[in-house]
């Protein structure tokens, strides 16, 4: 079994230490480095930490279906040109209509 992690701009306070203990775990990271038309702000961070401790790693785009998919195309086609990652998948998961409520935990 291999073990890797998904990491986005949600955790980019993974300090120095902890990347450490991680790497010593870990076989790989995936890394998000856009989510609809927006570029991931920790990625590069990511992709920095990962390659520092010899940790393959791959990139994932969140599709967001309330964006134009020519939009969302576009912005992924800048992300990989930004990062060149070995792969990209797309993550399409549960899409909350009330963001504000999602992140207030209020479900």
């Amino acid at each position: 079994m291999k073990l890797v992690i998904d990491i986005s701009e949600y955790q980019k306070y993974i300090s120095e230490t902890q990347w450490d203990l991680l790497a010593t775990v870990l076989d790989g990271v995936i890394i998000r480095i856009v989510y609809g038309t927006t570029f991931d702000t920790n990625a590069t961070n990511a992709i920095q930490h990962s390659v520092d401790r010899c940790l393959p790693w791959t990139a994932y785009g969140w599709v967001d279906p309330t964006k134009s998919m020519n939009a969302q195309q576009t912005k992924f086609r800048q992300a990989i040109d930004i990062h060149n990652p070995p792969s990209i998948f797309n993550d399409y998961e549960q899409y909350w209509t009330n963001w504000e409520a999602y992140m207030k935990q209020d479900l």
